[in-house]
Formats: structure tokens, sequence, C-alpha cells
């Protein structure tokens, strides 16, 4: 089925962490941590989970993973939902809900309809990593169950409030937005809010300013080009429309505490190992 790839399953501990640099999620990704604690940033915005408290992210989020302790261990799984059930039952139970830049999902698992999906989610990846006969599909039956809780959840007044309905409008707008190029002004102008309402809305919903999000996209994104392309710092400094490079170069340090040109040389060294 074309848009389909199987589900996959990790554990991460201490000796196997991806902390070297940010992800772009491909398909939806359900994080659960075991034991210990996991600080998870999801498009510049910084998150903790504790013990027994997943998330779970949506697709084209860049996402990274930092282990608290030593002892820390978190479940990941991904998958698209494409690919979990028939084709009919699709156009009712996924499509609806695939189509918006919706914000991570919290799980708590002293909720019982989260800790529900969280066991479904363990069952899933015990199923993958195991590899037998029928590893691949037991762990489609738990992931539907993962699936219909995350639109029962949006199904909710919550989610379906005409506040979350703008975020998602002005979220869609940042990401549609290939070099994150957006001011305040230009957001709030094409989703026909006002500026202080557009503040409001990210406070509340994603505890930052619109200016800071638009900001951590668009650091991101001159990260994810300067691994994968071979433009120089000049020059990606003038693809975002940087006023100088030296602006540039300050801006990206700011953001991932290390120079564009020490970025690249890092993880070119880590991929050549």
């Amino acid at each position: 089925m074309e848009g389909t790839q199987y589900p996959s399953a990790t554990i991460w501990d201490s000796s196997h962490c991806p902390t070297s640099h940010f992800y772009v999620s491909k398909q939806f990704h359900l994080l659960w941590v075991i034991d210990g604690e996991c600080d998870l940033s999801i498009d510049g915005i910084r998150y903790q989970l504790t013990s027994k408290s997943g998330c779970m992210i949506g697709p084209n989020q860049f996402y990274s993973i930092r282990l608290s302790t030593s002892v820390s261990r978190v479940y990941e799984i991904s998958f698209t939902p494409q690919g979990t059930l028939s084709t009919l039952l699709e156009d009712i139970y996924v499509r609806p809900y695939i189509e918006n830049h919706y914000p991570p999902y919290m799980y708590d698992s002293n909720q019982k309809q989260d800790r529900t999906a969280l066991q479904a989610a363990e069952k899933a990846v015990n199923r993958l990593l195991s590899n037998d006969d029928f590893s691949l599909f037991d762990s489609l039956l738990h992931l539907t169950v993962i699936w219909r809780h995350r639109i029962q959840r949006m199904n909710e007044p919550m989610y379906r409030s005409s506040s979350l309905n703008r975020v998602t409008n002005l979220l869609h707008s940042i990401h549609s937005e290939k070099l994150s190029r957006l001011t305040l002004t230009q957001l709030a102008d094409h989703n026909k809010l006002s500026k202080s309402e557009c503040c409001r809305l990210f406070t509340r919903y994603l505890g930052t300013s619109p200016s800071q999000y638009i900001q951590s996209v668009r650091m991101h994104n001159a990260a994810n080009t300067l691994l994968t392309t071979q433009l120089s710092i000049a020059e990606t400094a003038q693809l975002y429309e940087y006023s100088s490079v030296s602006h540039f170069v300050q801006s990206f340090k700011a953001h991932h505490s290390i120079t564009p040109l020490a970025y690249r040389k890092k993880h070119q060294t880590k991929r050549a190992e």
C-alpha cells in the first residue's frame, strides 16, 4: 500500500540512545519511559518524561531523546496508521486525523485510557522484537488499540475546540513554509488572528512564543541542510535569508550550542565511524 511502512520498535538505554542530532519523524512515534527519566525535544520545545509516562509525536516533527540517568530505559515504536486498518476503515478512522499538524500528545499512566494505550505499546514493542512468524500480525493488533485511543482523544471537546483548531492551523502555516521565514505579523495575518492571540495560543498549548517556535523550526531545518547537502555555511546562511554569515553562526550556536561548521564536522565524523 502506498505510503505504508512496517512498524518498528527500539529500546533506548544508557548504552544506546540517539543524542547525536535531531531526527525528523516520518511516521507516528510513541515513546514510553519504562524506568528513569527522559529529556525530549520536539520542534525545539523541551519536555521531561518521567517513569511510566509517554508521548506521541506526529510526522514531520523534529525530535531528539536524551536519557537523564544511567538507569533510564525508553521504548519507542514507529508506525503509520495507514498500515494498521483496511482501506475502508482508513477513510473513516485514519485520513481525517493525519491531515493536520497536531501538537504532541502526552500520556499519563495515572489516567486509565492512557495506561491502556501504553500497555498496548509495550506489547507491540515486545512482539516486534520477538521477530517470530506472528510478531508483525500481533503488533498491528496492539497498534490498532493505540490508534483508537489517539483518535478518541482527538474527538474530545478540548481537541475539537476552536482554540486547538487555530493552533493546528498556525502550526500548519509554519511547517508548510519550507524555510520557516514567517514573521509573527505574517503568521497572524495569514490566520486572521491578532498577534496577541497568536502569542496566547502558543503559550497555552505549546509553552513557548510563536517567534521562538519559528526560530526552533528554522534552526533544525538549517541543521538538516548542513547534514544533507554540500552547501557552504555562507550559502546556508543565504538560503535561510540571514543578513550575514556571522548572524547565522551566532543564531545557530545559541540554539545548538555548537557552530554550524563544528556541527557538520561532528556528524560527518560520526557517520564515517
